[in-house]
C-alpha cells in the first residue's frame, strides 16, 4: 500500500485543526450565552465532548485545600459533591499550568480511587484558569489504559481556558445578584424596624408590643416560628410565641440546664444550630417542640445585661444562613427597648399614682382638720370624725371609741 503523501497528511491535520477551532468557537459562544453558574457548569461537560470525545468525566471547583465535584457525566449521582484533597497530581496542575495525562491510574501516586470511579484506568486532567489562578479542574476518564493522548489534553486545556472565563463571569454575576438581594433585604429590614420603632413610641403595653414585634419577625423570616423568653432568677420563661402550642406559654427553662441558652447568656452573642439532632448541637429536646430541626437564638439585652432571648425555629435543617444573624439581633434589640419602655412607663405610672394619692390624702387631712376645728360640740366632733375618715380611707362601716 502506498504511503500517504505529505500533502495529504497536512490536509488531515489542517482539517483536524479546523474542526477543533470550530468546536472551540461553538464552546465559547455557548458558554457566553448564559451568566447562570449552574448552566455554565452543565455546558462545560456537554461541550467538552466536541473537543475530546469521552464516556465519563467531572468538573471540579477548588474549595480551600479540596476540589469538589460540581458536575459529573457517566457516573452515579453519588459522585456529585464528592470532595478530593489536593494531592500532588492536582498541585502539579496548579503549579505548572500544564495538562496531565494519566496513562494508568493504578500506578499514578496522586490518583484517588472512589467507589464511583473504581473502574477508571486512565484520564486527561486539566486546570480551569481564571485571573491567573486555577479555580477548578476538568477530568475526562476512560476504563482503558492509555485512553487519551497529550495532544487531546492540550485541546482540552484550550477548552478549559474558555470555561474559566465563563465561570468567572458567572460568579461575578452571581455575586452582583447576591449583593442586590442583600440590599433589598436590608431595605426591607430597615422599613420593618422603622415601623417597630414608631410603634414603640405609641404603644405602652408590653404584651401588645411583643406581639407586634414577633409578628413582624415572622413576616421577615418567612416560615419560621418565633419565640420570646424573658429571664427571672436564672430561669427563661416563654412569654410570647407564634407556635400554636398553648402549653408553651409560661414554660420555664433553667438557663444552667439549657446549653443553648447558657451559651447565648454567657457570650451575649447569637447561637445558630443547623441541625438540632446532630450530636454536637447540645439541643435540649422538649416534647412540644420535637419538630424543630434548626434554630437561631439572639440575646435580648438591656443596659449590658441579657434579660431574655429571641428565638426562631424551622422544621428544616440548615434553614437559617449566617446572614440572618444580624437581622435577628436588630429585632432582639427592639424587644429590649420594648421591655425597657414598658418598665419605665410602669415606674412612672406608679410614681404618678403615689403622688396623686399623697395629694388627695393631704387635701383630705386639711379638710378634716378644718371641719374638726369648726365646732366645740363633742357630739358634732365625733360625727365629723367618721364622716371625714372616708376621705382618707374609704370604708363601709366604722366606729369611734373613747
Amino acid at each position: 500500500m502506498a504511503e500517504p503523501s505529505r500533502s495529504s497528511k497536512g490536509e488531515d491535520r489542517g482539517d483536524e485543526q479546523r474542526l477543533i477551532a470550530e468546536a472551540l468557537a461553538d464552546v465559547s459562544a455557548a458558554l457566553s450565552s448564559t451568566l447562570e453558574l449552574e448552566s455554565v457548569l452543565d455546558l462545560i461537560l456537554d461541550r467538552a465532548a466536541r473537543v475530546v470525545p469521552y464516556v465519563s468525566g467531572t468538573v471540579l471547583l477548588v474549595e480551600g485545600d479540596h476540589a469538589k465535584v460540581m458536575r459529573a457525566r457517566g457516573y452515579p449521582d453519588s459522585m456529585l459533591a464528592v470532595r478530593f484533597p489536593l494531592t500532588n497530581l492536582w498541585r502539579r496542575l496548579i503549579e505548572t499550568g500544564e495538562p496531565v495525562v494519566v496513562q494508568d491510574t493504578r500506578v499514578e501516586p496522586g490518583w484517588i480511587v472512589t467507589d464511583e470511579a473504581r473502574d477508571v484506568l486512565s484520564a486527561a486532567v486539566v486546570g480551569i484558569h481564571a485571573d491567573g489562578q486555577v479555580i477548578g479542574f476538568i477530568s475526562l476518564d476512560s476504563v482503558e489504559t492509555g485512553g487519551f493522548t497529550l495532544a487531546q489534553a492540550h485541546q482540552l486545556q484550550a477548552f478549559a481556558d474558555h470555561a474559566g472565563s465563563a465561570i468567572r463571569n458567572a460568579r461575578l454575576y452571581q455575586d452582583s445578584q447576591a449583593a442586590l438581594a442583600a440590599m433589598r433585604e436590608q431595605r426591607r429590614l430597615t422599613q420593618i424596624l422603622a415601623e417597630v420603632t414608631a410603634e414603640l413610641t405609641m404603644q405602652r403595653d408590653v404584651v401588645d408590643l411583643l406581639d407586634s414585634i414577633i409578628g413582624r419577625v415572622s413576616v421577615f423570616f418567612a416560615g419560621a416560628a418565633v419565640t420570646v423568653m424573658l429571664i427571672q432568677d436564672g430561669v427563661a420563661e416563654i412569654v410570647r410565641t407564634t407556635i400554636e402550642e398553648e402549653s408553651l406559654l409560661g414554660k420555664r427553662l433553667p438557663i444552667s440546664e439549657t446549653p443553648t441558652l447558657r451559651r447565648v447568656a454567657d457570650t451575649q452573642e447569637p447561637c445558630l444550630i443547623d441541625d438540632t439532632r446532630a450530636e454536637a448541637s447540645d439541643w435540649v429536646l422538649i416534647e412540644d417542640t420535637a419538630w424543630i430541626r434548626s434554630n437561631l437564638t439572639a440575646p435580648i439585652k438591656l443596659s449590658g445585661d441579657v434579660i431574655g432571648f429571641l428565638s426562631i425555629d424551622s422544621r428544616e435543617p440548615a434553614a437559617f444562613p449566617a446572614a440572618l444573624v444580624q437581622p435577628l439581633e436588630a429585632f432582639s434589640n427592639q424587644v429590649g427597648i420594648a421591655v425597657q419602655n414598658a418598665r419605665v412607663f410602669a415606674e412612672s405610672e406608679a410614681a404618678r399614682s403615689a403622688a396623686q394619692d399623697e395629694r388627695l390624702i393631704a387635701e383630705a387631712l386639711a379638710d378634716v382638720s378644718a371641719a374638726l376645728s369648726s365646732t366645740l360640740e363633742l357630739e358634732s366632733v365625733l360625727d365629723l370624725i367618721l364622716d371625714r375618715a372616708a376621705r382618707v380611707v374609704p370604708y363601709v362601716s366604722g366606729t369611734v371609741l373613747l
